[in-house]
């Protein structure tokens, strides 16, 4: 009598093992993307990621073109896009055919094939759904038309529902780790705020204490006058970048939600703080487009991402350095970068600038002021707006930080923004 084989013995039962097993998903999903090409026989697959703010589908795990960043717009122009938009399963005998017979919206790009070397020729694609809710696509292909067989759809369809189990699981567990990082990242900040606060209020204290003993010395008593009145400075400008902060993160309006000309904001902001850029020695140069679109913004909060991305910029950038303020269109939207001759950021921690409390070693070791929330209060808004931030940075060389956001729809058709090679990306 022949031996049934036990689900322990099955492909199933190993990724699982895998899934529960491990935190990185990408082994895992590779695991799965591999069975899915035994199953029905493909040549390729790829496991696409939505990103709805970005409307972009990102391959985590693409068989057969490995070594090659896949990127697409979320639209009917590819199958992975239908797959996603329509939330149902489309099998393609022939790209090359008609396909409105299919769906009169379905188009086939064959943008990623010249990128790999590849000709597609059958495709099928499915959604990966996590919660009932369309989070990304599998998609398998092959060079011979006709390729995949009526059934093969709902292979793979159990394949993409293991694929959304893996990402739901693995999101629990980048979870978990951020909200442990984020309660350290807190302690540190306590810390930090404690020592921020606590050092310029002693000095307070004590300059106001030698301030009365010297009261028939008008000009030394004018100097430490002086220097309390800038401790206390420090201190209110600490405190109002902490309340600063707390708004942006609880979703508050400052201002009217309106259209915003995001190149005369960059030039009154650099005016604004002309007085810092001389006190460090660094030239500030500006290069504004006249076209540049508007974006529709809190202009309550917009001056905030100037302020913090131009001052970030003075701040680690030694005299007779230059820090620069462009303010362009780009990719269907309005890109803002402060480019500067500083520092610079230490590659391994540049994904972690925008997260909270988090400030790089290099910027601590030098004592200068900082919270590590201002950025992250650059995030908040960009995003809150439709909008993406990154930073690209050489140590030792200088940094360019930038913020992209959409064009106001009247004047432009919602974009896609642009990557940057060897950007970091929050």
């Amino acid at each position: 009598m022949e031996r049934r084989a036990s689900f322990r013995d099955s492909p199933w039962y190993s990724i699982l093992e895998s899934l529960l097993g491990q935190v990185d998903r990408e082994p895992t999903l590779r695991a799965v993307a591999e069975l899915a090409c035994r199953e029905v026989q493909a040549d390729r697959a790829t496991v696409f990621v939505l990103d709805p703010a970005r409307r972009t589908l990102s391959g985590i795990v693409a068989l057969g073109a490995e070594g090659y960043p896949l990127e697409i717009p979320l639209d009917f122009d590819s199958v992975a896009g239908f797959a996603a938009l329509a939330d149902r399963s489309v099998r393609v005998d022939d790209v090359g055919a008609d396909l409105a017979c299919i769906d009169p919206r379905l188009r086939f790009n064959g943008r990623i094939d010249e990128r790999v070397g590849y000709e597609t020729r059958a495709v099928l694609a499915t959604p990966i759904r996590e919660r009932g809710s369309v989070i990304g696509v599998m998609e398998a292909l092959s060079g011979t038309p006709a390729r995949f067989a009526p059934g093969d759809a709902d292979r793979l369809e159990d394949l993409a529902a293991v694929a959304g189990l893996v990402l739901h699981v693995s999101g629990l567990y980048q979870d978990i780790k951020d909200l442990r990082e984020v309660e350290r990242r807190k302690s540190d900040f306590i810390d930090l705020l404690a020592h921020e606060i606590k050092e310029p209020i002693a000095a307070v204290h004590m300059l106001a204490d030698y301030a009365n003993t010297v009261e028939n010395d008008p000009a030394e008593r004018k100097r430490l006058l002086e220097r309390i009145v800038l401790r206390t400075q420090q201190v209110t400008s600490l405190v109002n970048e902490l309340l600063e902060v707390s708004r942006v993160k609880r979703g508050l309006v400052l201002g009217e939600v309106r259209p915003v000309d995001l190149g005369a904001l960059g030039a009154a902001t650099v005016r604004s703080m002309e007085d810092m850029a001389e006190r460090r020695g660094v030239k500030v140069t500006l290069d504004l487009d006249p076209d540049a679109p508007k974006a529709r913004l809190d202009d309550g909060l917009a001056p905030y991402l100037f302020t913090n991305l131009v001052s970030n910029a003075l701040k680690y950038t030694d005299g007779g350095g230059t820090a620069r303020l462009r303010v362009h269109g780009d990719g269907g939207g309005v890109m803002i970068e402060a480019i500067d001759t500083g520092i610079g950021v230490p590659p391994g921690e540049l994904r972690r600038l925008f997260t909270e409390f988090y400030r790089a070693t290099n910027a601590r070791s030098r004592g200068v002021d900082g919270t590590g929330l201002g950025l992250v209060a650059v995030k908040e808004i960009a995003e809150r707006f439709g909008g993406r931030v990154g930073v690209d940075s050489a140590l030792g060389k200088g940094s360019r930080f930038w913020v992209w956001l959409p064009a106001l729809p009247s004047e432009h058709e919602p974009g896609i923004p642009p990557g940057a090679d060897g950007a970091a990306e929050a």
